[in-house]
């Protein structure tokens, strides 16, 4: 009992202190000229978002990154909002701010990893990728 409360303390400051890193990133990247999908379209701009968040053994979220303010070191303390959804809709917002086209995900990754003894903190990230694509009729002036 006594090793359970004096690890109990060190384990909820260790979180915290992970937690803090716990934001989600958004990055828009112009595209190379003259770079277009395979069916021809003209490519804008790249876009690649990631969110990850700590959970308890696998289904407790402890923290995870604000998909509404990317980019801001934000995060939720006990709230899951780590899915793909939330993502996407902050890529379409960035699009629209960018005034960059039609946005086309072209990319999905989800990965967890099991941390610290047996498994009792766990890491999960979903990435991602998406182009914006030029508007049919639209050329550069």
């Amino acid at each position: 009992m006594k090793y359970f409360s004096r690890t109990l303390p060190l384990l909820a400051v260790l979180l915290l202190v992970l937690a803090g890193c716990r934001t989600m990133k958004l990055e828009a990247t112009p595209a190379i000229d003259g770079e277009t999908l395979p069916d021809g379209r003209p490519i804008t701009y790249r876009f690649k978002a990631e969110n990850w968040g700590l959970f308890l053994f696998n289904w407790l979220p402890v923290a995870t990154g604000n998909p509404n303010r990317p980019n801001a070191g934000d995060y939720y303390m006990g709230s899951d909002w780590l899915h793909p959804s939330p993502i996407k809709a902050q890529i379409r917002k960035e699009a629209r701010h960018l005034k960059a086209g039609e946005v086309e995900f072209t990319e999905q990754t989800e990965r967890e990893t099991g941390m610290f003894s047996l498994w009792l903190v766990w890491l999960r990230v979903i990435q991602v990728n998406a182009v914006a694509v030029k508007p049919a009729g639209k050329e550069k002036p």
